[in-house]
């Protein structure tokens, strides 16, 4: 859920006349009033279902959900270009051809998938304890041994514009999501061309932006960025290393017009991107400001992104993602590191069964609105 907003608790119970109670672990996160939780602000609340026994039946067992409440964030997700949210079912593919179907679609454009030859790396949708702290399956891909690309472009084909405001959540890690990778690189990709949707490396004419992601050893990841030649530098980068086992949120805005500049507001803070330049957010703070973009010529409209990881032995360098999300303009406001995702459908069912009923077992449903 997100914050600002009430949503309905709502109960079911085979025992009439009992009352159902609802409490909360965290009242500035989510409060409770009557069968309504608010959401307070931006965390974590476990929000727990009791019942009361009598008589002649025992008192339920309390049981308890855990509630994540999103920031009140900007942009809408109403006026996205396109989402990938990698859907609810978990799949696994290994596939070195090439599928536009081993992830779901896109809501404009289409997916792209391919794992590298070398080794045994794959490309899977999860549904386990989600590491990202995000709703329904996500994305989780190991790179490969070679210099043959593991690949997935979560969108490709979108509504495209000649800038783009990108956002989406990551994790760098082991097979596990844990902090033992020391070897290979995972490279962002966003611009237009053939390479998004085959088997080979992208071509650095065809990328607008290009941000690569380097395991090394004590859990470090090293950040670079490609520059017009294509060479990997770290210049005026105010971050260079981030840390495997920890989510971040990573927003790129770039400008590919010919001339002239955008503005936009970040955090109420007014924003100048020049052309061909792009700006750099993780965790809602900014890394970098007019950076010079990779190769892809100025003027030419952007419509595709990938993920490609090489030169990991053992295949140890994952990558996990979801809610990429994608504005073919860049929005004239962003806060609070971009648009939130929530899933849809009711809060999970809180379910829990009588203790000692006096005839047959009697149970508690308890759901709230996304």
């Amino acid at each position: 859920v997100t914050a600002g907003t009430t949503n309905a608790l709502t109960a079911t119970s085979s025992v009439a006349g009992l009352t159902i109670s609802y409490t909360s672990s965290n009242t500035n996160v989510a409060s409770i009033s009557g069968t309504n939780v608010i959401a307070n602000a931006a965390g974590v609340a476990v929000i727990t279902a009791s019942q009361a026994g009598n008589a002649n039946v025992a008192a339920a067992t309390p049981v308890s959900r855990t509630l994540n409440v999103a920031a009140n964030a900007s942009p809408s997700l109403a006026t996205a270009t396109s989402i990938q949210n990698f859907g609810i079912t978990a799949t696994n593919y290994t596939g070195t051809g090439g599928s536009t179907s081993a992830i779901p679609s896109p809501t404009s454009g289409t997916s792209y998938a391919r794992a590298g030859t070398g080794g045994t790396p794959s490309v899977n949708l999860l549904t386990n304890a989600n590491l990202l702290g995000s709703a329904g399956a996500y994305l989780g891909a190991s790179a490969s041994s070679s210099t043959s690309v593991s690949k997935v472009s979560p969108i490709t084909g979108y509504t495209g514009g000649k800038e783009f405001y990108t956002s989406f959540k990551v994790l760098f890690g082991d097979s596990s999501g844990s902090s033992s990778a020391t070897s290979g690189s995972w490279t962002f990709y966003q611009g237009a061309g053939a390479t998004f949707t085959d088997n080979n490396p992208v071509n650095n004419a065809q990328a607008a932006v290009s941000l690569r992601f380097t395991y090394g050893s004590s859990g470090a990841v090293a950040l670079s960025y490609a520059n017009v030649s294509g060479s990997y530098v770290a210049t005026s980068l105010t971050t260079t290393s981030l840390t495997q086992g920890t989510t971040y949120t990573v927003e790129v805005i770039q400008f590919n017009g010919a001339s002239g500049t955008k503005s936009y507001s970040y955090n109420g803070v007014t924003k100048t991107l020049a052309a061909g330049n792009f700006d750099l957010y993780i965790n809602g703070t900014q890394i970098a400001s007019n950076l010079t973009s990779s190769a892809l010529n100025l003027d030419t409209t952007i419509n595709a992104a990938t993920f490609t990881g090489v030169s990991s032995t053992g295949n140890v360098a994952n990558l996990f993602v979801d809610d990429f999300v994608v504005y073919n303009t860049i929005p004239t406001s962003i806060s609070n590191g971009g648009p939130a995702i929530t899933p849809s459908g009711a809060f999970p069912a809180l379910t829990t069964t009588y203790g000692t009923p006096s005839s047959s077992s009697n149970s508690v449903l308890v759901s709230g609105g996304s």
